[in-house]
């Protein structure tokens, strides 16, 4: 038998005002599990030219069922490292702020040239959603603001190929 299952595109405010927390908990998993994927489609190169990377905002980009099963609904901005290096290799930087792409994805300018690398991990772009998603429970946003904090702040390496890096190893720091 045929089973339909329709999408809500779009996250509006109001629609998730009321609904349940746990609803806004599991589709929040699912957009995290979505990230951790993208990742290990090349656990040698997590963050480069294998990589996806979403480079439009999330709200625009996810849609969740009738149970609450987040799923990728805009695919026209998800790209692979490679895809987004041909965008910017002619551009000439000196700074990683003149590899943007999107506000999702900027490159980093290393050797004046755009690299196939994220300036910032995309992980900080789901921790922003997530802090907009839960921004009605106070309790909760209270409880997470030590770990939005330390979001904020990763930041990618320069990655050298030559290393080949264990799955469990992700090449991100704090500041």
């Amino acid at each position: 038998f045929n089973v339909f299952i329709a999408f809500l595109s779009v996250f509006k405010k109001e629609k998730w005002e009321n609904m349940k927390l746990e609803y806004r908990a599991k589709i929040s998993m699912g957009i995290l599990e979505f990230f951790i994927e993208s990742t290990m489609l090349n656990p040698n190169d997590e963050f480069g030219i294998d990589s996806l990377y979403l480079c439009s905002p999330i709200d625009k980009s996810f849609g969740f069922n009738f149970f609450y099963d987040a799923k990728l609904i805009n695919y026209e901005q998800l790209f692979t490292g490679k895809e987004l290096h041909q965008k910017l290799q002619h551009v000439h930087c000196k700074t990683d702020s003149d590899c943007f792409y999107t506000k999702e994805c900027s490159m980093k300018c290393i050797e004046n040239k755009c690299s196939k690398y994220l300036s910032k991990p995309q992980l900080i772009n789901y921790c922003e959603f997530l802090r907009k998603f839960l921004n009605d429970d106070e309790k909760l946003l209270k409880e997470l603001q030590p770990y939005f904090q330390k979001c904020s702040q990763l930041e990618t390496f320069f990655i050298d190929e030559n290393i080949l890096y264990e799955k469990i190893e992700m090449p991100i720091s704090y500041e």
